[in-house]
């Protein structure tokens, strides 16, 4: 093979190398930058499910306390008596 054409055929294989080098590069770039906003998309669900689980919750807890409220506003309107605790409450 002729020097020149050899030269030439080292300069193209360099030329590829840096190509696959550099195309490496971008491609582990990305995936780091894909497994970042992963990341950080798995920690804001997170929080949201720990927000809504926290609201549900809450939630709960009023209406327990409706229904406990009914269940004394019911209580205390089946064991009233007119005759008895009208002058004590209206006065």
């Amino acid at each position: 093979m002729a020097p020149h054409k050899r030269r030439y055929r080292e300069r193209e294989e360099e030329e590829e190398a840096e190509d696959q080098r550099v195309q490496d590069k971008k491609a582990r770039e990305r995936a780091m930058a894909y497994d970042e906003r992963l990341r950080q998309w798995e920690l804001r669900e997170d929080k949201k499910r720990r927000e809504r689980q926290k609201e549900k919750e809450k939630q709960d807890r009023i209406q327990e306390q409706i229904a406990r409220d009914a269940r004394n506003m019911k209580e205390f309107l089946e064991d009233y008596d007119d005759d008895q605790l009208d002058p004590k409450f209206y006065k």
